[in-house]
């Protein structure tokens, strides 16, 4: 069986479409996530096969989420690394989806988005379990896996800085 290729585009930040985020969300963590107030939304979206005019529809199946960097700021030193960096905030894919390269799909796409804006370092908080995945795609541990005291979601319950040079 031959995996589809996911169509990926940039969604205007409204409550329809934080709404859709929200829910891809839910699919994947059992708890509703919300996008930063000012980070770029994508959804990733397959072809369904149904019956209708068009013969299919589009089935959102991934939602991602990033800060990008100010490109005005030149000052890589920690105190403006917030605006200097790229965040790559959350990125979801639904359970029935992953192994079938839609999340490296899906960073690859976020990568060169963030590279028209401009060139800078990538950095994620990523939950445990997706530390290999980000590892295989070039990012790199910054520290050691942090407990999260107070996280709601298991999910979220521990987490590793990473970063990726660009």
């Amino acid at each position: 069986m031959s995996v589809q290729r996911m169509h990926i585009k940039e969604a205007i930040y409204n409550s329809k479409n934080v709404k859709q985020f929200r829910q891809i969300s839910r699919d994947v963590t059992g708890e509703a996530f919300e996008p930063p107030s000012g980070s770029k939304i994508y959804l990733g979206t397959i072809r369904s096969q149904q019956s209708g005019p068009f013969g299919y529809s589009e089935q959102v199946i991934a939602a991602a989420s990033f800060t990008p960097a100010n490109k005005h700021e030149n000052d890589p030193s920690k105190t403006k690394e917030a605006e200097y960096c790229h965040y790559l905030t959350f990125l979801f894919v639904k359970p029935r989806y992953q192994g079938n390269g839609y999340g490296s799909q899906f960073v690859d796409y976020l990568e060169q988005a963030m590279g028209l804006i401009t060139i800078r370092p990538i950095r994620i908080q990523s939950a445990y379990k997706a530390i290999q995945f980000f590892e295989k795609k070039g990012y790199q541990c910054e520290g050691d896996v942090i407990e999260m005291a107070c996280s709601g979601s298991p999910t979220f319950n521990r987490l590793c800085h990473m970063f990726k040079n660009k």
